[in-house]
């Protein structure tokens, strides 16, 4: 017998929450992350590592090579989509492949846990969609 439990209680909490508001359609990803990213205020006395600003320009660096490899995954879905021939969706293809191998480069070079985590997925799509161009999937079938 299945028991039935009253969740309205949970749900109306959860209805409640604050979420945070959509940004705009006009900021790009790179503006998010880096506001994301920004470190928090500190106060004058504190002092700061020597190690900070390579570590800035890793995760600058990372910002970067996600967002361009996001931006190579997109522009390749819009060739996809629309009536591009195989040949022009190899130039976006070779265009997602680099894009790719310049984000490896920077991948585990002390990056934050969720950048290093979208790139690793961003990665597996790339790596995904280079496998399935080269094997033949995107052919037009024969009649």
């Amino acid at each position: 017998m299945i028991k039935r439990v009253d969740i309205s209680p949970v749900a109306d909490s959860a209805r409640s929450l604050s979420r945070p508001k959509a940004q705009g359609p006009g900021e790009d990803f790179a503006s998010v992350l880096g506001k994301a990213l920004e470190p928090a205020p500190t106060s004058p006395t504190s002092s700061t590592p020597a190690t900070v600003p390579a570590a800035q320009g890793v995760a600058t660096q990372g910002v970067q090579a996600v967002e361009e490899l996001l931006n190579a995954l997109e522009a390749y879905a819009q060739g996809l989509a629309s009536s591009a021939t195989l040949k022009e969706l190899e130039g976006l293809l070779n265009q997602l492949d680099s894009t790719a191998a310049q984000l490896r480069k920077v991948l585990g070079a002390g990056l934050d846990q969720q950048l290093e985590k979208t790139a690793r997925h961003a990665l597996a799509l790339a790596e995904a969609e280079v496998l399935k161009f080269n094997r033949g999937d995107y052919l037009p079938p024969e009649e």
